[in-house]
């Protein structure tokens, strides 16, 4: 039986490898370090690579992981010290800040909304519109 006819098979080197794990390990997604590596396909990234992928991914965590706590605890700014940490601790501690938002209408009643139809407006030509504008919030 024929093989048939295609690119040839391929065989990561030591160059190639390290060059996925620091391009994954800089932010870059799959698909261009796929491209800028010159793949035909993801899975010739996934079946050759998986490992540097992986490898990559976590040591851009431990990068910013860094950062951030070098920041929280040395930071000249508290601003700065006081961002890093509750970055850290809703990210990696399950802290979640909550925001409660009522909308009321007057004396605490409900809100009273009106449906009003309004003109068709990209039917207007352009130098009616402010005047047509005009005319329309006059009448509300």
């Amino acid at each position: 039986m024929k093989k048939k006819p295609g690119r040839a098979a391929h065989v990561p080197t030591e160059l190639t490898r390290r060059k996925v794990e620091a391009m994954k390990s800089y932010g870059i997604s799959a698909d261009d370090i796929r491209i800028s590596m010159g793949f035909g396909s993801k899975s010739t990234l996934y079946k050759y690579y998986s490992r540097e992928l992986d490898v990559g991914l976590i040591n851009l965590v431990v990068a910013a992981g860094q950062t951030v706590s070098r920041l929280m605890v040395s930071a000249q700014d508290e601003r700065t010290r006081l961002d890093a940490a509750k970055f850290i601790l809703t990210r990696r501690a399950g802290w979640a800040e909550h925001q409660r938002v009522t909308h009321l209408g007057p004396n605490g009643g409900p809100l009273q909304a009106e449906v009003k139809q309004v003109e068709d407006f990209s039917r207007v030509p352009a130098d009616q519109i402010d005047e047509k504008l005009r005319a329309e919030m006059a009448g509300a």
